[in-house]
Order: C-alpha cells, then sequence, then structure tokens
C-alpha cells in the first residue's frame, strides 16, 4: 500500500510539474503570432522543422501543447469563470474572477484579467479573497524556500504579484478569520441548540435562515437586467475542461497549504470531517446492538426487524441533523455573510476609483462559490440611508509577497 501512495503522489506531482511549465510558457511569451492553421505559436513550429533525427517527438511535443494551449485559449475568450458588469451606484467597470484555488487555470484567468485592463491602462485596483491574518500566513509559509513559493502560490498571489509589478493597489477584501471563526463557533451552537428545539421554532430558524442564505448566495436571473449584467457563473463554468483537468493540481496543492500555514485548524477540520462521517454508521450500529442486547432490553425479546428499523431510523436522524449543520455553516457564516463584506470591499474601491481614478476598473479573484452573490449585491444599489462600504486594507501596507525567483 505504502509504494502504492508514494507512485500516485509522484503521478501527481509530475502532472502538476507539467501543467505547470506548460502556463508558464504561454505566461512568458504572451505576444508570441500564432499561425491560422494551429494553435502552437510560429516560433515553436519554426524550431521544431530542425528537430532532425528527434522528429516524432518533437511531433508527440508540439501534438501535447498543442491540446493544452488552444484548450486554455478557447476557454478563456469564452469568458469562463469570468464576470464583467458595470457597479450600480458608481458604474465602474467590475471584473470578478470565479476560481478553483490553486487551480492552475484560475491562476492564467487572475493574472490574464490583471494584465488585460492593466495594459489598457484600465485598472484601478485587484481585490483578493483575504484577510491581513491569512496574507501574512501565507507569505510565512513561503518565505526561504523557492519550490514551496512556487508550489503554494495560488491565483490570488499571482494577480497581486502581476499588479504589485505596475504599482496598482491590491486590497484585502475578505472578512477576517479570526470573525470567520468566532462566528461559525457560535452558528454551531446556534444550530445544536435550534436542532433540539422543534417545539420551539427551532427548526423553522434553520430553515429559514439555510432558504435565505441559499437564495442570496446563489440567486436566480433577473429579467429587468441586461444579459451581459445578468449573467451567472454555472455548471458550464465549474465544469470547464481546462479546470476539470487541473483539478489533481487543486486536490494536493490546496490541503498542503492549508496543513503548512495552520496544522491546527486541518486536523481539527480533518477530525470533525471523519467524526461526522462515521457517527450516522456508528449510531445505527450501536442502536442495533443495544436492541439485541438481553441486559439492556431487560430480557424482553425484540423482533430483529423492529431492531433493523430503529436502527436505520436513528442513523437517518443524525446524517440529518448533520446535513443541517454543515448547510448552516456553509452557506450563512462561510458564504452569504462573507459576500455581503466582499461586496462591500468591491464597492469601496469602485467608489474611490470613479473619485479619484477616472472610473478605472475593479478586478476581485474570488472562490467560484461567492461570485453570483457578490454579482448580484453590486448590480443592485444600496437602500437609501445604509452606511458607506468599509475601504479593505491594502496588502502593500501588510507586506507585499515577492515572486518566488526563477
Amino acid at each position: 500500500m505504502s509504494r502504492i501512495s508514494v507512485l500516485c503522489v509522484a503521478v501527481l506531482f509530475s502532472w502538476c510539474i507539467t501543467i505547470e511549465k506548460c502556463i508558464a510558457f504561454q505566461d512568458r511569451a504572451p505576444s508570441l503570432a500564432f499561425s491560422p492553421t494551429s494553435s502552437l505559436p510560429l516560433r515553436t513550429q519554426q524550431h521544431s522543422n530542425g528537430c532532425g533525427s528527434s522528429q516524432s517527438s518533437c511531433a508527440l511535443i508540439r501534438r501535447r501543447e498543442q491540446q493544452i494551449l488552444s484548450l486554455k485559449c478557447q476557454s478563456f475568450e469564452a469568458g469562463k469563470q469570468v464576470l464583467k458588469f458595470k457597479e450600480a451606484e458608481t458604474g465602474v467597470e467590475v471584473v470578478i474572477v470565479g476560481s478553483m484555488h490553486y487551480n492552475p487555470i484560475s491562476i492564467f484567468r487572475a493574472t490574464q484579467a490583471v494584465d488585460s485592463l492593466a495594459d489598457d491602462d484600465n485598472l484601478h485596483a485587484v481585490i483578493v479573497e483575504s484577510c491581513p491574518t491569512r496574507w501574512k500566513g501565507s507569505q510565512k509559509s513561503m518565505e526561504g524556500s523557492t519550490v514551496m513559493a512556487a508550489f503554494l502560490s495560488n491565483e490570488m498571489h499571482a494577480a497581486a504579484m502581476r499588479a504589485q509589478k505596475r504599482d496598482i493597489p491590491v486590497l484585502l477584501g475578505d472578512q477576517k478569520i479570526e470573525e470567520i471563526t468566532k462566528k461559525g463557533g457560535k452558528m454551531f451552537k446556534e444550530t445544536i441548540s435550534d436542532l433540539m428545539s422543534p417545539l420551539n421554532q427551532g427548526w423553522n430558524r434553520a430553515g429559514s435562515d439555510i432558504a435565505k442564505a441559499f437564495s442570496a448566495c446563489f440567486p436566480q436571473e433577473d429579467k429587468s437586467l441586461s444579459p451581459s449584467t445578468d449573467r451567472k457563473v454555472d455548471w458550464g463554468d465549474a465544469l470547464d475542461p481546462a479546470l476539470i483537468a487541473c483539478l489533481p493540481i487543486t486536490m494536493v496543492r490546496y490541503p498542503l497549504a492549508w496543513l503548512v500555514r495552520g496544522p491546527r485548524g486541518f486536523f481539527t477540520f480533518m477530525t470533525a470531517t471523519l467524526t461526522l462521517s462515521a457517527l450516522p454508521d456508528l449510531i445505527s450500529a450501536a442502536v442495533a446492538a443495544s436492541a439485541s442486547d438481553p441486559v439492556t432490553t431487560g430480557g424482553v425479546g425484540i423482533d430483529p426487524g423492529a431492531a433493523s428499523v430503529a436502527s436505520v431510523l436513528a442513523g437517518s436522524a443524525i446524517a440529518f441533523a448533520e446535513l443541517v449543520l454543515v448547510s448552516r455553516l456553509m452557506l450563512v457564516a462561510l458564504l452569504s455573510e462573507r459576500n455581503s463584506i466582499l461586496a462591500d470591499s468591491i464597492r469601496a474601491a469602485c467608489i474611490k476609483s470613479k473619485e479619484m481614478d477616472q472610473g478605472r476598473a475593479v478586478v476581485a479573484v474570488l472562490g467560484l462559490a461567492h461570485v453570483n452573490g457578490v454579482q448580484q449585491l453590486l448590480v443592485t444599489a444600496s437602500p437609501p440611508g445604509s452606511p458607506a462600504p468599509t475601504p479593505a486594507p491594502d496588502a502593500k501596507a501588510i507586506g507585499m509577497m515577492e515572486a518566488p525567483p526563477g
């Protein structure tokens, strides 16, 4: 088993390196000309003419490059995972890049969005889904190691470094991790209390919270808005072939980055996840064993069928409680409340852009699950009398990370 595990890790690492090199190749030479009959750069085609005895190897390399590069180019041009619209109160253009964290395709999309607007001198600021504590933690985990810096860099770091090179502000637009943890713990206790109080409207409160948060995070199409403004990310964006092709990289890099930055939180989450996954089966087995134990039943025999039904019902009740608990935590504490803070950060940047920077665009790099909810908040004007959005902290003031050498 250990040899198989080592082999799997080696294959995933090789896949990571291959995809990263292909993306880095195109990233270093974005202006290379493309022939009308091929997705390969002309410079690559000219070089291949001198392959000599390695003609077959060169042809194989060209085919692999063509498949990867053409897939990426077509997907980006189609606007996958990218929304562009006008902020309702200022009319400033907002570009939201929805990302699968640590996925090379998301890194590519984020850097291309920054570069495209910056090249046109139409970029005011870049906002990333992070906070001071997480940003400092990311920096610390990458210090002193080129390998770790390259392996743990994600789409937010890449977009920030591109902006930094052009002296464009990078803002940390997310809720502080300390507040997320505090509110998550409070929501956990409230949900347990509500589940145990069905006669005191507990179930109604939990269900109402989940329904409201779901509709806010995943809004329906608004027919009153223009098609371009109301475009939402959908399953076509999430199942983009280029994104899915790089999913193994995400599955390795995301947990590894979390483990390096916060081992305590990582192991706590894994322990809780494994416990919740096993709990329904454990409860079912305990009920079945108790029903068949003459000591606990007072020597009265219990029909095996009834014991089996009781076991299934007990396991199902625990599974239902877990579903409500996880849904409320995810939709309310981790998505809906943070969407409001992210939207406020973007709106504050738009206001500053209109007042001081000729209304240049704002780019936001967020997780895919946040995109539709944040867009809905930004295309809707704030009610009269609402407090002004709080500006997000500047990453440069906290300390901008440098690009890894090489």
